[in-house]
């Protein structure tokens, strides 16, 4: 049987140190043996591609195309790039929506229109998509469960002593920050991640900036508690926040504002109202982080949400089309 060739086109680099949720299933696609074709944001011009095991990073657009004018499976997460469709033949169009933010509705609206086979990561987003297409499926975020077990027990933060509690990812307009500054009054707050804009940080707090993925996960390891401080707002309320997977892997609570996708697991995540509320639930956290039960439920809730529960569920519905 051919291998189904997909085309990832989109608007980050492959890289390594930096995995998210397209590196994750783009990886797992190849490892089940589909052809995959990654077209890197960042042109540059006549560098040849780079050829891994059933993956091909290409550094030109252009030059893809010229070599690939057809593929299986165009697949992108990036609604903006619709465009790119008038220009390579393809089988099926798969839209894997991801955010709704107010800026981008038109092109999502355009993208999904054009698309086979939609994903969406929140049920927000679900319920947005499904009026607007006959093919919509949850395929929210996930973790690799696998990680509790690589990651050794003293294997910690080269960067940071002491106890700690945790926020990974970016820092944008949609996150809390002077709930983090007023957190970092009580305790030691870490910020791994990037600045995008919004409030500045207090001093008080350990901004450490982007990690390796793999090294990312010693922070999870080692943190007391995980926390998601975002506002309640169009961006925050569609998302579907991958870090209380990834900190579930290693039995660390997470503290979450009462966005949505956070109250659906509000059996397993703590979630509060208020900035006084969530100082609370931090300490409730803390307290009962070494509960064994409360340990194995955060346990299973990551072996349910793995990344291959998704990327399954991504190759049945692909495989139905084609």
């Amino acid at each position: 049987m051919n291998k189904i060739k997909i085309v990832y086109a989109n608007t980050m680099d492959y890289g390594f140190a930096l995995q998210q949720r397209p590196q994750h299933i783009m990886n797992s696609l190849s490892k089940m043996g589909y052809d995959v074709h990654w077209i890197n944001s960042k042109k540059e011009s006549g560098k040849a591609p780079d050829r891994y095991p059933n993956l091909t990073v290409w550094y030109d657009w252009e030059n893809f195309l010229r070599r690939n004018p057809e593929c299986d499976v165009y697949f992108s997460s990036w609604s903006k790039r619709y465009p790119d469709l008038n220009r390579i033949k393809t089988k099926i169009v798969v839209y894997d929506s991801l955010d709704n933010f107010k800026q981008n509705e038109e092109a999502e609206e355009t993208m999904v229109s054009k698309s086979d086979l939609v994903f969406t990561t929140s049920q927000l987003l679900y319920d947005l998509r499904s009026p607007q297409h006959n093919n919509v499926h949850m395929c929210r975020n996930g973790c690799w469960s696998g990680f509790k077990d690589k990651i050794g027990d003293n294997l910690k933060p080269q960067d940071v002593s002491g106890d700690y509690i945790l926020f990974s990812g970016a820092i944008g307009d949609w996150v809390d920050v002077d709930l983090i500054n007023k957190l970092a009054k009580q305790f030691q707050v870490v910020v791994a991640g990037s600045y995008f804009g919004g409030d500045s940080l207090s001093d008080n707090v350990k901004a450490l900036g982007s990690k390796n993925y793999v090294n990312l996960q010693t922070y999870y390891k080692n943190a007391l508690v995980n926390i998601l401080p975002f506002k309640r707002c169009q961006t925050a309320d569609y998302s579907n926040p991958i870090k209380m997977y990834e900190s579930a892997v290693f039995g660390v609570p997470t503290v979450s504002t009462d966005i949505p996708e956070a109250m659906i697991n509000n059996n397993i995540i703590y979630t509060a109202s208020s900035h006084n509320d969530f100082i609370g639930q931090v300490y409730k956290a803390i307290k009962q982080r070494n509960d064994p039960i409360r340990k194995e439920a955060l346990y299973n809730f990551a072996k349910e949400n793995d990344w291959m529960v998704r990327v399954n569920l991504i190759d049945k519905e692909i495989r139905k089309l084609l």
